[in-house]
């Protein structure tokens, strides 16, 4: 395995290297380094509801809350006799 340092020269990691290391730190520092050329590319801003979807989704809360009332009562009704 090599591991790329500023002069982009590669440098053979050995276990029996007592530098691996530093060798690391340094190619990490250069790969930071390095990012100050490169151009932020802008996001897409992030994707909005639109009013009929809005609209739809309460209509929907409304319905199971409707549904979940009428439930509960009819099951108090039945429950009564």
């Amino acid at each position: 395995m090599t591991t790329a340092i500023a002069a982009h020269n590669a440098v053979d990691k050995d276990a029996a290297d007592g530098h691996d290391d530093l060798l690391l730190a340094v190619a990490k520092m250069n790969t930071v380094a390095r990012r100050g050329d490169t151009v932020v590319v802008e996001s897409r801003p992030p994707w909005r509801l639109t009013d009929e979807e809005i609209v739809r989704a309460a209509v929907a809360v409304i319905f199971v809350a409707l549904v979940t009332v009428i439930g509960v009562a009819a099951g108090a009704i039945l429950t009564m006799a």
